[in-house]
């Protein structure tokens, strides 16, 4: 059988694929080491081959985003209930590649085998994971990543595992230093890397994944990581003009103050060209001995360029109200703002920037005086 043969050669191929490096991970002042080694025979995919011609249902992968696999499309074989998942690959005029994020879980990881076919549905290409652990996210969760091209003519995408696989362990050898800083000539110092120890962990290959698999967007090579889904913006706005007096800190002003923003943030693709679209809702708050508050929308268009990302949109403060140290309140007409922003893009979970405010004047409902709106802001946004 075509397939047969095409599996058995690339079996061959990766069976090469014994040692593997990790990742050099720094936290807080320890220095971790992490290498992870596949101990046990070479992963073949000649062990699934014939099972394939069963899969008739490939979904769909949605792009410029993390497509969490953890419940399995099937199971290639009723004897011993190897899990897959079938997808259509997305038509591109230009190679990219694809990643593949598998987490440890309960102790166990699941060493996943990429297979590629053809619009026939023969197999063209068939990778392994490395099986490297390192961190992966804020919450530093320990997981095998793997970046593979995507072969030219590729038209479906098949992860599973085989049962060379699950014969394997992995190990995870963590060195632990400390820096010490020795003094040098001409008055400096000199930081080093003094060793202190080193632990050993066995990880057992799983039949349960966790899975990531992250498609790049039209015109990109390689996704992106940026702000992804759900988020929690906090930022401040800082005042222009004073509208009230606070002895316990700074002056009241037109729109001025912290905020706290509920938002989601998505990547798409016009014409080829990567943007990201965001939309958020929440409040704006200054205490003291009075106080300045407000309801405030705002929405986004950014262009990445790399780790950092140019974009303008419109910001809508509403329900504005300024309270001076002796009661008097000022309520303040709605207003719409535009905005330039400029972003610093720390991955999926975590964006910094600056926002520059246009010209605006925020009105007493009540006396139809007028105060000129900030200018600058800063912000920060966590991905949940």
């Amino acid at each position: 059988m075509l397939i047969a043969r095409q599996l058995a050669v690339a079996g061959y191929l990766l069976a090469s694929n014994k040692n593997l490096k990790g990742l050099q991970v720094m936290r807080n002042r320890w220095r971790l080491w992490f290498s992870g080694i596949l101990i046990g025979a070479a992963v073949t995919t000649g062990s699934v081959a014939g099972e394939l011609d069963s899969i008739t249902e490939f979904r769909e992968l949605i792009t410029g985003q993390a497509n969490t696999l953890n419940v399995p499309h099937g199971v290639l074989s009723s004897k011993s209930s190897l899990p897959y998942f079938a997808f259509e690959l997305p038509a591109r005029k230009h190679s990219y590649q694809l990643e593949i994020i598998s987490y440890v879980k309960d102790g166990s990881l699941f060493l996943p085998t990429t297979i590629f076919l053809n619009t026939d549905k023969a197999v063209i290409h068939a990778v392994n994971a490395s099986g490297a652990i390192g961190q992966e996210g804020l919450a530093s969760r320990l997981a095998s990543r793997n970046e593979i091209r995507v072969p030219s003519g590729a038209q479906y995408l098949i992860v599973t595992t085989t049962e060379d696989q699950l014969d394997r362990n992995l190990r995870l050898l963590q060195h632990q230093s400390v820096p010490v800083i020795l003094p040098a000539s001409g008055g400096s110092n000199t930081t080093v890397s003094v060793p202190i120890g080193s632990n050993e962990y066995f990880f057992g290959a799983s039949l349960e994944p966790d899975l990531e698999v992250l498609i790049p967007l039209p015109g990109q090579s390689k996704l992106r990581q940026s702000l992804d889904g759900w988020y929690l913006g906090l930022g401040s706005d800082f005042k222009e003009e004073f509208i009230a007096n606070n002895p316990g800190g700074d002056n009241y002003g037109a729109g001025s103050g912290a905020s706290i923003l509920l938002g989601k943030s998505i990547q798409t693709s016009i014409y080829d060209v990567s943007l990201i679209t965001r939309v958020a809702a929440g409040v704006r708050y200054q205490g003291g001995e009075g106080n300045s508050q407000g309801l405030i929308a705002q929405g986004l268009l950014l262009k990445p360029f790399n780790s950092i990302a140019l974009g303008a949109g419109i910001h809508l403060d509403s329900g504005g109200s300024v309270i001076d140290v002796n009661g008097f309140k000022r309520v303040l007409k709605p207003v719409v703002i535009p905005r330039i922003f400029v972003e610093w893009i720390g991955g999926r979970k975590l964006s910094l920037g600056g926002t520059l405010l246009g010209k605006s004047r925020f009105e007493d409902e009540s006396t139809g005086e007028s105060f000129a709106g900030p200018k600058f802001g800063l912000y920060a946004n966590w991905g949940f």
